[in-house]
């Protein structure tokens, strides 16, 4: 089973309830820099923030868009991170069902007003915002108030949970293989978008890579 925690946390869950078919998606997880000796700046323990965080970031990406990825288009570079990794980007994402989803993902500073992780979901008439690590939510209806909820941040027992429940019962991981190779795919075609300065494919390549 993928360890995606971050599809457990309570308000994403409302999210989806509240917004199942969405047009547009926008994720951002900036941190505070990283030093340049930490592990996971390593370009292959850990490939740099971007990769080893970003993958969270895709999966509730294309877990709220509620399809698979079909293509990246992206911008950013090695700025800082001694290592040569690239420690920032932006990215666009279009999904077979049609929506969008933005990913704004980095180390350069960890924003105080929206905190490390922070999503908007639209659909017609209709938005989400997720700020304070996605635990708070605020539902707007177009010609009605917004609505507040608050949650926590959940994740790590349901999906351990989930996990042993799945064992005992041989049943099939409910995150599984493809969940993380597409989240990862998320991440390396938009590297390879930057490099080519074009779009480039993701659920295509499945077929060459599973």
């Amino acid at each position: 089973m993928t360890a995606f925690k971050m599809r457990y946390f309570d308000m994403i869950r409302k999210a989806k309830e509240l917004i199942p078919e969405p047009l547009v998606v926008t994720m951002q997880m900036m941190d505070n820099r990283w030093p340049n000796e930490m592990w996971a700046n390593d370009p292959v323990k850990g490939g740099g923030n971007v990769l080893s965080q970003g993958v969270h970031s895709c999966d509730i990406l294309r877990f709220v868009a509620g399809s698979d990825p079909v293509s990246v288009y992206a911008v950013g570079q090695n700025y800082y991170q001694q290592t040569g990794v690239i420690d920032n980007m932006a990215a666009v994402y279009r999904f077979a069902n049609g929506a969008t989803g933005n990913l704004v993902q980095g180390d350069s500073n960890c924003p105080p007003l929206t905190s490390k992780f922070f999503m908007q979901i639209f659909a017609e008439n209709r938005s989400i915002t997720l700020s304070d690590r996605l635990t708070t939510l605020i539902y707007q209806e177009r010609g009605k108030e917004a609505v507040t909820y608050k949650g926590s941040e959940t994740g790590f027992l349901e999906e351990n949970r989930d996990f042993i429940y799945a064992l005992q019962n041989e049943l099939p991981a409910p995150i599984d293989h493809r969940d993380g190779l597409l989240a990862t795919l998320m991440i390396l075609q938009g590297f390879e978008s930057i490099r080519s300065g074009e779009v480039q494919p993701i659920a295509s390549l499945l077929e060459v890579v599973a």
